[in-house]
């Protein structure tokens, strides 16, 4: 809020003389007994000219025109700047409060005067802050609805034995690396034409298939309890066994083909690392035998007490040299390259008899359970 010196001083009679251009800034604040604008009215002012003086009529001995100002109070402006026409006061946020709410009030806060409009009285000041009460935000979950519990599937003995049929006929135990995901989930198609397991997703398929096979295997476990209840009696018992047998067969041939795999490529390293220690050995050997050679050849200081020697020999004695280094490291490499070749035809007749062995046994194993399929099945009639 803007204070001009010409307004407040045609605001009074003229037997002042007029503020000069350039005076001393006035430190009227300074003394703690001047403009306040809070003052009753019985304490008006006796004049108008004596509202707004210069400086040097300012003094601390009293006079007839001197004004009698309230008791200093911590609303009123304490700061003043400008020269002058600029001359300017700054009032604190209460003040500006208060004149904003009524601009009226504006005019008697300029002239030290108390607003006969019914300026509401400025609030006492607080040095320590007002402690207020927040209400904490609702949590982001407070208007979100509860998630709906998904029901547990219920197995049937249908739908075990039509899994593990599924399961027996696809085999995803054997295929090979990267399709397990994509032969489960033809497993779960095949049942799904069938009629079974509608809504249940590949992964419980799985997981159901490892306790069908936990089961089998060790039917006190804990793994296949839940199985037991499941199956219900004896004769469900024997007739989902042949089809179990089989998936067990197919998991275990994976496995055990895994291990022959891992087996095989422990074998190659070790290959390898033979392979590479004959070729340096052959090398070290054929550096030797140079070096051998060399060391034999007289002293160069007789070269002189001998008779000159033509160049050609010591070139055909060079190549010698060489030719017998890479005669030496040629015979290790062969009988390296014999031994591996061997042992390669070992293992490939070990492993073709070993595989012509698993083949037929589980031959002879699936039409074995397929009998005792059969005979359970009429006996179930």
């Amino acid at each position: 809020m803007l204070l001009s010196i010409n307004a407040a001083y045609y605001d009074m009679d003229h037997t002042q003389p007029p503020p000069q251009p350039r005076r001393q800034l006035l430190d009227l604040f300074d003394d703690p007994h001047v403009l306040s604008p809070q003052f009753s009215p019985a304490q008006s002012v006796p004049h108008q000219s004596a509202a707004l003086q210069p400086h040097a009529h300012f003094t601390n001995q009293p006079s007839a025109t001197a004004v009698t100002w309230p008791p200093h109070d911590q609303s009123i402006p304490q700061y003043g700047y400008g020269f002058g026409d600029d001359f300017e006061l700054d009032y604190n946020d209460l003040d500006l409060d208060a004149m904003n709410k009524d601009p009226s009030a504006t005019h008697f806060y300029a002239k030290g005067r108390k607003s006969p409009v019914g300026v509401p009285p400025l609030p006492a000041r607080h040095d320590t802050p007002v402690p207020t009460t927040l209400t904490p935000a609702p949590p982001a979950t407070a208007n979100k609805p509860p998630a709906k519990r998904v029901p547990r599937v219920k197995w049937s003995f249908k739908d075990l034995k039509g899994l593990a049929a599924a399961v027996a006929q696809v085999n995803p135990y054997g295929c090979k690396h990267g399709m397990t995901q994509q032969a489960w989930e033809e497993v779960s198609e095949k049942l799904k034409e069938e009629g079974l397991c509608l809504t249940v997703p590949v992964g419980s398929l799985r997981n159901k298939m490892s306790a069908i096979l936990a089961h089998h295997i060790n039917p006190s476990s804990s793994a296949g309890a839940s199985i037991a209840k499941e199956l219900g009696d004896e004769t469900n018992k024997a007739v989902i066994a042949a089809l179990v047998d089989r998936v067990a067969a197919h998991k275990a041939a994976s496995e055990k083909l895994n291990e022959e795999s891992k087996a095989k490529a422990r074998a190659k390293a070790e290959y390898d690392e033979t392979g590479g220690n004959a070729i340096r050995q052959a090398s070290l050997v054929g550096m030797r035998r140079a070096r051998s050679e060399a060391e034999l050849t007289e002293d160069p200081s007789d070269i002189e007490n001998q008779p000159p020697s033509s160049g050609r020999k010591l070139k055909k004695k060079h190549r010698g040299l060489s030719k017998q280094s890479s005669e030496g490291s040629d015979e290790f490499v062969g009988v390296f390259r014999e031994a591996f070749e061997r042992s390669e035809r070992q293992r490939a007749a070990e492993h073709r008899e070993m595989t012509n062995a698993l083949q037929q046994s589980t031959r002879v194993y699936e039409r074995m359970q397929e009998k005792t399929l059969e005979a359970l099945l009429n006996l179930a009639k």
